[in-house]
């Protein structure tokens, strides 16, 4: 396998600090899907569609309590 085949892992690390735990499977769930449909599509952009898919997601209805 590619390593383009793998969402950016900073990208979904930073998803993990800032995402409420309760919302974090279904929300990373959702974007791993979205890669892996773009991947087939398009791989050479699929890495900065995901970027920019979660910080879009970077909204205090969706940001855990610290």
């Amino acid at each position: 396998m590619s390593k383009d085949l793998f969402p950016p892992k900073l990208t979904i690390h930073f998803l993990r600090w800032f995402c409420d735990p309760q919302l974090l499977e279904d929300v990373e769930g959702d974007l791993q899907e979205l890669f892996n449909r773009r991947v087939a599509k398009q791989p050479s952009k699929a890495r900065i569609i995901f970027y920019w898919d979660v910080l879009v997601l970077f909204r205090p209805g969706i940001i855990r309590s610290f």
